[in-house]
């Protein structure tokens, strides 16, 4: 084999084996890791952007979300954190700006808003509250301001 073919394919050889171990390695970067609980097996799933900074992370019950979720950009900035409770948003869900300040709070439970959700100004400080109660996705706050005590104590509508 002349030396000028043997080098191009040992180059060639190289590209393949640098390109595809990279592309392995980010899909076990990315692949669910097994996390053993008392339940069973929780699953924790991690992604992460091309710079290989964490993109997200969240958790799996019997292939549902279950647990803390988290969000960040690609310069590692959170964007947003919750919490499901069998595949539903609940508890507390906040939202962040790029620059780590806080946009919006907002309230859960069982995969509807249910409390005060608060907006906050460009300075992180609460800007405006919206009452919800058991509100599905897309309907309107009950009123301005924040919940009191009493509509909260509402029974979910079936």
């Amino acid at each position: 084999m002349p030396p000028r073919l043997r080098v191009w394919l040992f180059g060639a050889l190289i590209f393949v084996l640098f390109w595809g171990g990279r592309r392995l390695l980010r899909r076990l970067r990315n692949a669910e890791q097994s996390l053993p609980t008392e339940r069973g097996g929780v699953i924790r799933k991690v992604t992460h952007h091309d710079n290989g900074r964490m993109k997200t992370e969240r958790y799996l019950l019997d292939g549902v979300m279950h647990g803390p979720w988290m969000i960040w950009d690609e310069d590692g900035n959170k964007l947003a954190e919750g919490h499901h409770k069998d595949g539903m948003l609940d508890g507390a869900e906040i939202r962040y700006g790029s620059d780590g300040q806080k946009l919006r709070e907002i309230s859960w439970v069982e995969g509807r808003r249910h409390g005060t959700t608060t907006e906050h100004d460009a300075d992180g400080k609460p800007a405006q509250r919206l009452c919800y109660v058991h509100a599905e996705e897309g309907t309107p706050p009950a009123h301005d301001g924040p919940c009191a005590q009493d509509e909260l104590d509402v029974p979910k509508p079936d």
